[in-house]
């Protein structure tokens, strides 16, 4: 029997255990809520095994499987893909359900694994490691038939994805974003953001004061660069530099925003100026050099990031203002009432973000929690891009801002954008290299620091840093042995990623630090980290990612056979079949794909 039973889980009922027995190849299981698969020590595992949840599930948790049911799960590298949604078609239903389809899965050993199919598939393990499965070899099929692979994971990932001030300016409302252009300065920051084709337009279109027809301008464009120039109309027109203008006969035109023209066509004329004007040397004194103010923002910025990783690690007398704090709480930090804040998913893949990269993210989360300070977004926004203008290493008087740009001073000073200086009579801030940044893109402004860590083919690990802020994120992925005054020694083991893996961090962003990361040493090296320590973290990765959570629509009880197989040749032409069942006419679509089929059954009605 395919199910020999359900028992009822003692420990968290009243979920149900499932016990799978000798199942056949391409069955189909039903499993109610919070239900734990297992599998007997050695069963015969079916080329497809398709399993249907309540939708109210969500996404499969990570369950850790026995060494003993792991045998014949090695071989086939090809991964199967299911589904999630409602099941209907000729015959609704109601409730809602997920389809998982295991397929199989690369062949995971010490180094890295390859599949073999043909006469059998076994699990070819490089740099030392044979493919597990059946003992220490993948179990064999005849015919190349892929073996199952049992791994569940959590699935979709979220990924923080950082943004620059662009995307801010362009997200907001025509209104606030047309009353941003009367400052010259946002006018030059956002012209400076612009890709080159768009930031060319801008200039073409510069004193053309009549509009200009859409086909006009795809002349403009050699043969082949179409996808760039609508890269870059799409830009213009987020940022509405471009407005677009629609005639009687409907034939599209783009003019350019009156307000940034006007400003740019002054700016020019007249040639830019600061903000606002540095306070003479005879008031400030000696101010920081650009080193000292660099060691000073970086230092700010760790002991920021320390404080989000661990309260204990911050040194007494350190502390940030609830309005900052806040900030890191917006998805990076939860709590519960009488416990101390812990780092989610995402405050885990934040920290291995590059520095300007956290600093986008932290800018954004922060302007987004101006309405509940009571702040205007609009006039935070215009403050942080005229910051960006000001001179590097010179002072300006706290008098020449408004109580709004004061309390915000106050908080940049405390991630290290400023330094906050006070002499006899007046205050004053000094600008760092990440406020001068804020207006840059992040591609253009990642950050040229040199790197600290070395990497061995033997998976040892040495960081050469003296920064607690460093160890402690190594220690996220990595397992720590020795921690020297300016040397930090340890290993990556599976364990290390695998709670890497369980913190919501994936292989491509630890890879990702180590590259950003290498000591100058290994840097100009190809490749920077041993390809046998990235091949093995990926597979480690693959040994947990082997379901994949899809919406689907499942169709079943179709009155012919002939009505089923130009539903499933439809579906299979256009992508949209996930599954089909020739026996009982039953199959399965995307779920987005879901009102297209249904049009198709109309029609054949």
């Amino acid at each position: 029997p395919f199910c020999s039973h359900f028992e009822p889980n003692a420990e968290a009922s009243p979920s149900a255990f499932v016990r799978i027995g000798t199942p056949s190849a391409g069955a189909l299981l039903f499993l109610p809520a919070s239900a734990v698969v297992s599998f007997s020590s050695s069963p015969p595992v079916p080329p497809r095994l398709h399993l249907f949840l309540p939708a109210s599930v969500g996404p499969i948790p990570s369950l850790p499987l026995p060494q003993a049911t792991r045998a014949g799960l090695g071989g086939g590298a090809a991964r199967d893909r299911g589904g999630l949604g409602t099941r209907s078609g000729t015959r609704r239903r109601s409730s809602a359900w997920s389809c998982a389809r295991r397929g199989g899965g690369a062949a995971h050993g010490g180094g890295e694994g390859a599949a073999r199919g043909g006469g059998g598939c076994r699990g070819a393990g490089r740099g030392g490691g044979a493919a597990r499965g059946g003992g220490d070899r993948g179990a064999a099929r005849s015919g190349g038939v892929n073996a199952a692979a049992i791994g569940v994971s959590n699935m979709p990932q979220v990924m923080v994805v950082a943004r620059n001030f662009m995307d801010m300016v362009a997200a907001l409302p025509a209104g606030k974003l047309d009353m941003l252009y009367d400052s010259a300065f946002i006018c030059e920051a956002v012209l400076r953001s612009l890709p080159p084709l768009a930031k060319k337009y801008a200039l073409q279109m510069l004193y053309v004061l009549s509009s200009v027809t859409a086909a006009a301008m795809e002349e403009w464009v050699l043969d082949g660069y179409a996808a760039k120039h609508r890269v870059a109309i799409d830009k213009l027109l987020q940022l509405r530099v471009f407005v677009e203008v629609r005639d009687r006969r409907k034939e599209v035109s783009y003019k350019m925003n009156q307000k940034f023209q006007g400003n740019m066509q002054k700016y020019l004329v007249d040639g830019g100026s600061l903000p606002r004007e540095p306070l003479p040397s005879s008031v400030t004194g000696r101010l920081p050099a650009s080193a000292d103010l660099e060691a000073y923002a970086l230092d700010q910025w760790e002991r920021f990031l320390l404080q989000l990783i661990n309260s204990s690690q911050v040194e007494k007398g350190t502390s940030f203002s609830s309005s900052m704090m806040k900030t890191f709480q917006r998805g990076l930090l939860s709590s519960r009432d009488g416990e101390a804040p812990k780092l989610t998913e995402n405050g885990f893949q934040f920290l291995l973000m590059e520095i300007n990269a956290q600093l986008w993210y932290i800018m954004r989360e922060y302007i987004s929690s101006a309405e509940e300070r009571g702040v205007d977004p609009t006039e935070l926004i215009s403050f942080l891009l005229e910051l960006s203008f000001h001179k590097l290493g010179a002072a300006y008087s706290l008098n020449t801002l408004t109580d709004v740009q004061r309390i915000a001073i106050r908080d940049l000073a405390e991630l290290g954008l400023v330094k906050m200086q006070q002499g006899r009579k007046d205050s004053w801030f000094v600008p760092t290299q990440l406020a001068t940044n804020l207006s840059a893109s992040l591609s253009d402004s990642s950050s040229s620091k040199e790197g600290f860590v070395v990497v061995e083919t033997n998976f040892r690990m040495y960081a050469y840093s003296t920064s607690k802020l460093h160890c402690e994120i190594l220690r996220l992925f990595s397992r720590v042995e020795y921690q020297l005054p300016n040397l930090i020694v340890g290993a990556i083991t599976k364990e290390s990623i695998y709670g890497a893996f369980e913190n919501g961090i994936t292989a491509e962003q630890i890879i990702s630090f180590l590259k950003q990361n290498a000591h100058p040493r290994v840097a100009d090296k190809i490749p920077t980290v041993p390809e046998n320590v990235t091949d093995q973290i990926r597979l480690w990765e693959t040994d947990r990612n082997r379901v994949e959570m899809v919406p689907s629509h499942l169709y079943e009880d179709f009155p012919s056979r002939e009505w089923f197989e130009q539903c499933c040749d439809h579906a299979r032409d256009h992508g949209y079949l996930l599954w089909e069942d020739s026996r009982r006419m039953r199959l399965i679509v995307r779920g987005e794909f879901h009102p297209e089929m249904r049009e198709f059954l109309r029609r054949q009605r």
